[in-house]
């Protein structure tokens, strides 16, 4: 249940960043941001008990919120970003088939 959670506020966190590099305006890049830290908070309790179950994810996961973590450094939007929007899809696909779904 956490892992299928986490998969979602990743993918989240990622479509919110799509939007955002595509020129949205509004409180898309604030959502995203949103997004990372429920998935951050959740993954800090939930993360040794995945790894138990599914070690493979776990690991998955933490490379998805570390990956979000450069492309949410703060709450405010930076001027510009190495992270791009495609990377984040990339790895919250990842998290989505490390869990099989």
């Amino acid at each position: 249940m956490n892992a299928a959670v986490l998969s979602d506020l990743i993918e989240r966190a990622a479509l919110q960043y799509q939007l955002v590099e595509a020129g949205q305006q509004g409180s898309g890049y604030v959502d995203g941001y949103g997004y990372y830290l429920a998935a951050q908070t959740r993954a800090d309790r939930a993360l040794a008990g995945i790894e138990k179950e599914v070690p493979d994810a776990a690991e998955t996961i933490r490379a998805a919120l570390g990956r979000l973590k450069a492309a949410y450094p703060a709450v405010t939007r930076p001027k510009s970003s190495k992270v791009k929007a495609g990377e984040l899809l990339a790895v919250s696909s990842r998290v989505r088939l490390a869990l099989g779904s």
